[in-house]
């Protein structure tokens, strides 16, 4: 790999469970449906990869976060990094950046190989 070669990252909750993202979605003029993933600044694990990161939400957060109820407090609160210490990031295969391979590991912990640089 060259010098400037960027590399992928899997980034997972230490003890691999499954997380998730806070979103939005809308339907415009009854048939034009938008989604989007909200960001956040980027926390110690995530900055190194970037300085955005997406919201996820701890799981005590989902029906507050979903609820299309009306309330004093809306879920503003919500809006900040994930704390770093219940996450991991590491460099994985760049093969994972191609869709024809789809292999077993392809997503475990990868060093790139000493000649390659």
């Amino acid at each position: 790999m060259g010098a400037k070669a960027k590399l992928p990252y899997a980034i997972h909750m230490k003890d691999d469970e499954p997380f998730a993202f806070a979103g939005m979605w809308d339907a415009w003029k009854g048939w034009l449906q938008s989604y989007i993933i909200i960001t956040t600044d980027a926390n110690e694990v995530t900055a190194p990869v970037h300085n955005r990161m997406p919201m996820i939400l701890k799981p005590g957060d989902y029906d507050r976060w979903l609820s299309r109820d009306p309330t004093e407090r809306p879920p503003v609160d919500l809006l900040r990094p994930y704390d770093a210490d219940g996450m991991i990031a590491h460099t994985v295969d760049p093969r994972v950046g191609d869709v024809r391979n789809n292999e077993p590991g392809l997503c475990e912990a990868w060093t790139c190989p000493p000649n390659s640089a």
